[in-house]
């Protein structure tokens, strides 16, 4: 699920996906973690199932990690503290944003699109939405339409079919 996550937010959206950039899997964040009695440096190290980088026309880099939260491995009440602990050792990276998505969102596909905004929006990538907001042509209209369709295509392909979702 993950990879069909990385592929379907990664890919261009000429081509159905969301246009947010190659993501790298189980990357590693090493992350400040206090420091002792003597006062020396401690770090964990945190891989999140896909990071995506994204530098902007000022220089300045964002990177999203995203962690999918299936039902199989993060439902009982310790993975969820877990995941719970996880996600405060990386809220404050500068620079970084984690976001979780589980299985009921990924398979929702309005619930899916808001997701992917959400990861643009913090990686600092303008909306791709090239429809005029004032008297869009038909052309314009008919240019969306056709990317949400290969979007919805995509998503139903990769993420509603995938072999790991259907035993989940």
């Amino acid at each position: 699920m993950e990879s069909a996550l990385a592929i379907t937010l990664g890919l261009p959206r000429i081509r159905g996906g969301f246009g947010l950039g190659v993501g790298q899997m189980n990357h590693a964040v090493r992350i400040f973690n206090g420091t002792d009695w003597a006062g020396e440096r401690h770090y964990v190290v945190r891989y999140p199932d896909i990071s995506i980088e994204h530098t902007d026309l000022s220089g300045r880099k964002n990177t999203v990690g995203i962690d999918y939260d299936g039902r199989a491995f993060h439902s009982t009440a310790s993975a969820l503290a877990r995941d719970a602990r996880r996600r405060n050792e990386i809220a404050p990276i500068r620079g970084f944003t984690h976001l979780s998505i589980n299985a009921q969102e990924a398979t929702d596909f309005i619930a899916f699109c808001r997701f992917a905004d959400q990861a643009r929006r913090a990686l600092g990538i303008r909306s791709l939405d090239r429809c005029p907001r004032n008297n869009p042509t038909a052309a314009d209209l008919e240019k969306r339409d056709a990317i949400e369709r290969k979007q919805l295509d995509l998503w139903r392909k990769l993420i509603c079919q995938s072999d790991f979702r259907k035993i989940e």
